[in-house]
Formats: C-alpha cells, structure tokens, sequence
C-alpha cells in the first residue's frame, strides 16, 4: 500500500482538523503546543439517533517531538513509537515506508490513521496542510 491509498481531508474552514479513511472515518486534530513538536489526537464519531446525538471518543494520540526519532503513541489497542517513516512496537519496527513509498499496514487502524495524518503533516504532502504553525 502507499499513504496515498488511504483518503485524508480537512473539514470545512479547518486548517488542522479533517479525516481519514481507512476501514472506517476517523476524525483528526492537530494541535500544539508547536515549539518543539505538535500533538494529533484520532477520534471516532458515535451516534445516539434516539437522541440525536453525536459524540466524539479519543481513540489514539500521538505526542511527536521534532528532534525525536520514536514519538509515543497511544491507542486502545497499544502503546507504540512513531516517526513520519516508521512505526515500531516495543524494539521492532511493525511498519516502514520503503524508497519506493509502499509498506505493509499494521492491524491497529487507530495507529494507522495516525500514522497517515503524522506522515502528511510533517511533509506537507499533496497540499493538505499549509506550512503554517509548524
């Protein structure tokens, strides 16, 4: 697969706010401090139609550190670092973009969609995120 497989897009009038689509939507948010690093924080929507309504749950976040080369992440399904070329799980690398921008996605879809989200905002890939409060 290639990080351009997976759909990611900002919301309306947002700059660090959007989603990713992987096996489902999943909402993202960028957000500072941006000194030395930048925090993204993935949620899932969940609805309550017998109310109408809509309500967001913290599903991973990931506190990426500039210098760093192994940025913590958290999700319900685990603890990993993370990098904009690689996530490792413990000592192993479980994901590495290759020189030719493939890899193998991991079975967290939660460190997954941070992964994209991380691996376009430090880029500044396909013209979502403007260099701006980086």
């Amino acid at each position: 697969m290639k990080i351009g497989d997976y759909p990611i897009e900002l919301l309306k009038n947002e700059n660090l706010k959007g989603k990713v689509v992987l096996d489902t939507e999943y909402f993202f948010e960028i957000y500072g401090p941006f000194g030395t690093g930048y925090n993204i924080r993935i949620r899932e929507e969940r609805h309550n139609f017998n109310i109408n309504f809509f309500k967001f749950i913290t599903k991973a976040t990931l506190s990426f550190v500039r210098d760093c080369t192994n940025s913590g992440v958290k999700t319900n399904k685990g603890q990993y670092g993370m990098s904009y070329l690689k996530i490792f799980d413990g000592v192993n690398c479980i994901l590495e973009i290759d020189g030719d921008g493939n890899f193998e996605p991991i079975k967290d879809p939660y460190a997954m969609a941070l992964f994209i989200v991380n691996h376009h905002f430090w880029n500044k890939s396909d013209g979502i995120f403007k260099c701006t409060n980086a």
